[in-house]
């Protein structure tokens, strides 16, 4: 459920009917008076619901040193404020100033204006916080980013199919006789020499703003520690083939200086492939967090849907033999 921008938060417990705490406006406003206690500061009028859905609380609250957006998310995402924090020392302009975090919510300053006439993709962006962020697996996973490397991603799908409440029977039977390809095709990525960093895992439109920093990502609740390829998924999906092809070239070539050309090229044709099974991994996540609310069950399908055909695809075997060029 999206509560449209602009209208004033209603009552407590009066908005949300799933009972899920981090959704509930008067935990929200203790949070957020406390903090600006803290910090010196106070609330100077009621909160503007920005985003109000199973997944996370936005909100916009006005104060004595002007407006700041506040964010609570379930357990799953509970990471993303220090994460967030983390970025912003690693990469600044990159994520908006925290203000404060902690487990489930964050506190940041708004996102700056938007600027027209942008350079790049806001992968260009995503593709430096990923080479920053190379050798660092340790740090990331102590930020609470979940560990969803490859063998991860296999067990995803694994356990996927042998569920029999998420996907329509013919779709989990096509699915499952695509298992040992799948896993073959894991092996073979995780040979090549491209290290899993932080991804972002939801880069689109809503997420990215050209500023006058560059590109600027919020919402890193989908943060983990990943193969980076799989950042390609969300922003391609429905993109047209010139386009496509543009974005993944500027994105690979920034990754030409770590990794081979061949290595590059095997990763890029199984991008659809792992892009898609990750993505199938992250709805499952959020099903089973949160319920299948807000065509969250919709979007598994679609992503299940999407790595099957990319399996089927003939060029699958010639990733596995290396022979892409």
């Amino acid at each position: 459920m999206t509560t449209p921008t602009g209208q004033h938060m209603p009552s407590a417990n009066t908005a949300h009917g799933n009972g899920f705490a981090y959704l509930d406006l008067d935990h929200a406003l203790g949070i957020i008076d406390r903090q600006l206690s803290r910090l010196g500061g106070t609330r100077t009028g009621t909160p503007i619901t920005v985003k109000c859905w199973s997944v996370s609380l936005v909100l916009e609250v006005p104060t004595d040193r002007g407006p700041l957006w506040f964010k609570a998310v379930p357990p799953l995402f509970a990471h993303e404020g220090r994460v967030t924090h983390w970025i912003s020392h690693l990469l600044p302009g990159l994520v908006p100033e925290v203000v404060a975090f902690g487990p489930g919510w964050l506190l940041t300053t708004p996102l700056p204006a938007e600027l027209g006439n942008p350079i790049g993709h806001p992968l260009d962006a995503v593709a430096d916080l990923q080479l920053a962020t190379v050798g660092q697996e340790d740090e990331i996973l102590a930020l609470g980013c979940p560990d969803r490397r490859l063998p991860v991603l296999l067990a995803d799908i694994t356990g996927l199919v042998r569920r029999t409440d998420l996907l329509p029977v013919t779709d989990r039977h096509e699915l499952a006789a695509q298992l040992g390809l799948l896993d073959r095709l894991c092996q073979a990525i995780d040979r090549r020499a491209m290290p899993a960093t932080l991804i972002h895992g939801d880069v689109n439109g809503e997420n990215s703003r050209w500023t006058a920093h560059g590109w600027m990502h919020i919402d890193w609740t989908d943060a983990c520690l990943a193969h980076p390829c799989v950042d390609l998924a969300q922003p391609l999906l429905g993109a047209d083939d010139r386009l496509s092809r543009t974005v993944e070239a500027d994105f690979y070539q920034a990754w030409a200086t770590r990794v081979p050309p061949h290595d590059l090229a095997v990763v890029r044709a199984a991008s659809p492939i792992l892009g898609a099974a990750h993505q199938v991994g992250t709805y499952l996540r959020i099903i089973d967090e949160v319920g299948p609310a807000d065509d969250h069950a919709l979007m598994l399908r679609l992503w299940a849907r999407r790595l099957t055909a990319a399996l089927a695809a003939s060029q699958t075997d010639r990733i596995l033999q290396g022979e892409i060029r």
